[in-house]
């Protein structure tokens, strides 16, 4: 039901498998007749190899038929800014891409690849910290208008789903 009464959506879509899989799938299920777009946040910190995933993102949206949106921040500065470490300062800027695309583009949902085995590790770090009962649930399915499609899936399934489909 994440996706129950959605017209359009907003992937977030890095280049990794779980992003590609859940692009492909969600453009793939004409049932859902969904317009669906990609957002990728290019974080400014791996050089040519993240160019690289954005340009594959890009080529990727066209030859299936999703809108594209890509973005270049500068997340070592932010994140020494805002007095945050990289990966918070990261995560920050790819959901404010996001809500971005959303709200400008008038699109009902934004979906993220986080997968059953990312709510795991994300389970054990909150109970390693100390975690209450908040933690413990881990990586809800849905969040306001962000739902997370693969939540059940684990990472071997979606590299499983890539490989099926000649996705990279």
């Amino acid at each position: 039901r994440l996706l129950e009464g959605a017209r359009s959506i907003v992937v977030g879509v890095s280049g990794g498998q779980d992003s590609v899989a859940l692009l492909h799938a969600l453009v793939s299920m004409e049932e859902l007749n969904l317009n669906v777009a990609a957002a990728h946040l290019h974080h400014g910190m791996r050089g040519e190899e993240a160019d690289a995933d954005q340009q594959y993102v890009r080529e990727l949206c066209i030859r299936l038929g999703a809108e594209f949106y890509a973005e270049r921040r500068d997340i070592y500065a932010e994140a020494e800014r805002g007095g945050l470490n990289v990966e918070e300062a990261g995560r920050r800027a790819r959901y404010e891409l996001l809500e971005r695309v959303a709200t400008e583009g008038s699109l009902d949902r934004i979906g993220t690849a986080h997968t059953g085995t990312d709510r795991a590790e994300t389970l054990l770090l909150n109970i390693f910290r100390g975690a209450g009962l908040e933690g413990l649930r881990s990586i809800p399915p849905r969040r306001g208008k962000i739902v997370r499609p693969l939540i059940l899936a684990t990472r071997a399934e979606t590299g499983e789903y890539c490989q099926r489909h000649g996705l990279h």
